[in-house]
């Protein structure tokens, strides 16, 4: 039986991460990579109306947790995930695959899944004892912003302006044609209401102070063993394969209510069951079939909504 649907829910927060093949180090945080990375997540974040939480980029692997009101996930990750892995081959001049299976997206059904998950991705260099503290790691988080509230803006440019601007302009360097292209686009950050406070300034400060409770104990588990370092971490090789990996698993969904796990784990099995029907349906050349909301069926680049019902799909394929 093929891999159940993707299901996406406006009212969700979202754990998303995924890793670079075979664990190699093609996001080591040198300046021109954390660049690329920042541009790219701001350009799409805006384009798909992506609420961000936070983030974190590791020399192998991301973390995102964000909010997606417009049920465009899918084509965020797609359109995030393709063009990160082309310009980490352009910069790092490999042919490697990047990502070799496709990512991962797990809904935090409670305020407590929501509070670890946000503390856990904004720790992850802390966790796996690369730094001591937060700020010392040298690739691209959403740190800064969350003790600062200073906005992190993007710079990204598209190829198809770029070579417009060129043809326009035969004689211009390469240089000055890539500084005409780009543009920057700010990150727009959503605090949860999970955290304490009556402004978004309070609840800011809530969730550091949470994370920052985080991290001591995190530290205090670890206090007796060394951290790499940041000089370490830029001098390793973008090219640089761990020898062992730490199995990663995908919940179905993070909450810390067994009830409430079972409920959606009951729920998401009635999609998926409704879904396969619709599929069943469409092949047998129905018209009019319904698929479940938040779903997307064959051929649609989008997610299945209410006002829907009856509307035939495109003849073309895809998947969500």
């Amino acid at each position: 039986m093929g891999r159940a649907p993707r299901h996406w829910d406006s009212n969700h927060y979202y754990f998303v991460t995924n890793r670079v093949h075979n664990g190699r180090f093609l996001f080591r945080p040198d300046t021109k990579f954390n660049r690329l990375a920042l541009g790219c997540l701001a350009y799409y974040a805006k384009r798909y109306g992506i609420k961000i939480i936070c983030f974190v980029f590791m020399s192998n692997h991301f973390h995102l947790v964000l909010q997606d009101p417009r049920c465009q996930m899918s084509n965020f990750m797609r359109d995030f995930q393709r063009t990160l892995s082309q310009r980490v081959k352009e910069l790092r001049q490999c042919t490697e695959v990047v990502f070799s299976t496709r990512f991962r997206a797990s809904p935090l059904l409670d305020e407590a899944a929501l509070r670890e998950k946000i503390a856990y991705t904004l720790t992850n260099p802390i966790k796996d004892r690369l730094v001591t503290h937060i700020e010392d790691w040298p690739g691209v988080n959403s740190w800064l912003h969350h003790t600062s509230e200073k906005p992190l803006m993007g710079n990204f440019y598209k190829k198809s302006i770029l070579r417009q601007i060129k043809r326009q302009n035969p004689d211009i360097s390469d240089e000055k044609a890539l500084q005409k292209a780009t543009h920057s686009y700010p990150i727009t950050f959503d605090v949860p209401s999970c955290f304490s406070g009556d402004t978004s300034e309070e609840r800011r400060e809530s969730l550091v102070q949470f994370v920052e409770e985080y991290r001591r104990s995190l530290r205090k588990s670890s206090s007796s063993k060394t951290v790499t370092g940041r000089r370490k971490i830029l001098r390793r090789s973008w090219n640089y394969v761990p020898k062992t990996l730490e199995p990663t698993s995908c919940p179905p969904c993070h909450c810390s209510c067994s009830k409430l796990r079972l409920q959606y784990l009951d729920r998401r099995k009635a999609i998926t069951d409704q879904y396969r029907k619709s599929i069943s349906k469409l092949r047998d050349g129905q018209s009019g079939v319904e698929f479940p909301v938040g779903t997307i069926p064959p051929g649609w680049n989008r997610c299945y909504a209410r006002e829907d019902a009856g509307v035939d799909p495109p003849t073309s394929t895809s998947s969500g």
